[in-house]
This record gives C-alpha cells, structure tokens and sequence, in this order.
C-alpha cells in the first residue's frame, strides 16, 4: 500500500484503524493511510479480504448539496448510500477494498500495484 501509494506521489505520514471496517457486512482488518499530496491531504482507506467479496457496484448520484457528492454502494446485494465534501473512488480485487480519493494518480498506482478494478455503476 505505502509504495503504491509513493509511487503516486503521496507521502504517507499516517497509518490508523479504519472508519469503513464494517463496510461490507461484517467487521474485518482495515486501515486508512493518509498523507500529502502537491500540498493537500489525501488517502486510502484498505479492507483487507480473506477471499474475494462476489458482486460489487457503485454509482456515483448527482449532488444531494452544493459541495457535496453522493453515491450508491451495493455488496452482494446489500445497499449503502453515502455522501460527501470529497469524491470518492472504490476499487477491488481478491484480497483488498479500497476506498480513496477520486485521484488519477492515486486510483492508477492502486489498481497497477494491487490488480484491483474499478466496479460497474
């Protein structure tokens, strides 16, 4: 995750536990690193999977409120709505969920580093 995210350009200045551990359904290992990125914070939050999760879909909807973002998540069926002052972009693969700011530079480092995808809307 650290070179990955390095490799982006982010320096990542701190590890912690996770506010999306329960995400998907039941509570598993997951941790968000944070650091800067040209001068701004930015980050990646990491479940980390024993196997791979089945059926992901995420939709971003248009802005509930000027400013904010709002999304549409479904795991195996099972619907999350969320919303937000900062676009988000999920990405998966067999052992990792990720969730991270809506970076092009951070969003490829990712999915090159870890085989992860982008799920369809």
């Amino acid at each position: 995750m650290i070179d990955a995210l390095m490799s982006a350009g982010m320096r990542v200045d701190l590890i912690g536990g996770s506010k999306w551990e329960s995400q998907l359904g039941t509570k598993r290992p997951a941790r968000v690193f944070i650091g800067d990125l040209d001068g701004r914070r930015a980050g990646a939050d990491v479940i980390f999977l024993d196997a791979p999760v089945g059926e992901i879909r995420y939709c971003k909807l248009p802005d509930p409120h000027p400013g904010f973002m709002a999304w549409n998540l479904s795991v195996n069926g099972r619907e999350s709505r969320g919303e937000g002052s900062v676009p988000i972009t999920i990405l998966y693969g067999p052992r990792h969920f990720v969730i991270t700011y809506d970076d092009s530079r951070i969003v490829d480092a990712l999915r090159n580093a870890l085989g992860l995808s982008v799920p369809p809307c």
